[in-house]
């Protein structure tokens, strides 16, 4: 197998290099402004541009940042126009990828890949790469929550031509079943999961709920249920006899 080098200081070569594209746009570094106020005797015009060039910048920063929860301060809203630039947003996210790869590279080599015979729907591999794609980018509960529907579309399509045994949906109480809870226990029904397997899917069903419900999750519990999303298709959804 051909060796792979890997360049270990390449966000630091892309930071640099994004520095010499910013740099020709006149936005100045802290240490020049801070240069320019010191000097406030030979402030003229030229540099008052300069210094609010770079304050600009920075408040369009703050806009964009709130923007990403669809909420800016009112006292931003001379600057929210500009948060649509091209340019800043070029720049902005451009910095930002660059600061978040080197954990992304990581948690992407924390992934094993599973190497199977019968692959996915097309629809499954769509969702199972979202969830990927959010946990190492650090978006924790869209990688749980997403993987929560990676396990309805698996059960759904397993089930799609399985009779519905009478009283599927009811407890023995009579109260009502949730529905991922009744697709679980007719996938036990068909012998589709055993009791291992349909004790891995309420754990990723309890966890996407937890998610969803508190708005917070870890990088250690997205792991997990990629995890059980694993051994789930492993070991039940793409083996070769079923």
């Amino acid at each position: 197998m051909k060796k792979v080098t890997i360049i270990a200081d390449l966000p630091d070569m892309l930071r640099e290099y994004l520095d010499q594209v910013v740099k020709p746009r006149e936005i100045p570094s802290q240490e020049e402004i801070k240069t320019y106020l010191d000097d406030s005797e030979s402030l003229d015009d030229s540099r008052k541009d300069i210094i609010e060039g770079y304050l600009t910048r920075k408040l369009v920063n703050i806009v964009i940042e709130q923007k990403e929860s669809l909420t800016v301060w009112d006292w931003l809203g001379p600057w929210v126009p500009d948060a649509s630039h091209k340019i800043y947003l070029e720049d902005y996210y451009a910095y930002q990828f660059v600061e978040m790869l080197p954990q992304i590279v990581g948690r992407a080599q924390s992934l094993t890949a599973l190497v199977v015979k019968n692959k996915p729907s097309e629809e499954i591999v769509h969702i199972l790469r979202e969830a990927f794609k959010s946990y190492i980018y650090g978006l924790y509960v869209a990688c749980i929550c997403i993987c929560r529907c990676v396990l309805e579309q698996l059960l759904e399509e397993k089930l799609k031509d399985k009779p519905v045994p009478i009283g599927i949906y009811r407890r023995p109480d009579g109260r009502e079943k949730g529905k991922f809870e009744a697709l679980i226990d007719r996938a036990l029904h068909e012998k589709i999961l055993d009791l291992p397997g349909s004790a891995i899917a309420k754990r990723i069903i309890k966890r996407g709920n937890d998610a969803a419900h508190d708005g917070k999750a870890s990088e250690r519990e997205a792991g997990k249920v990629l995890s059980d999303i694993h051994v789930l298709l492993r070991d039940y959804f793409l083996k070769k006899d079923l």
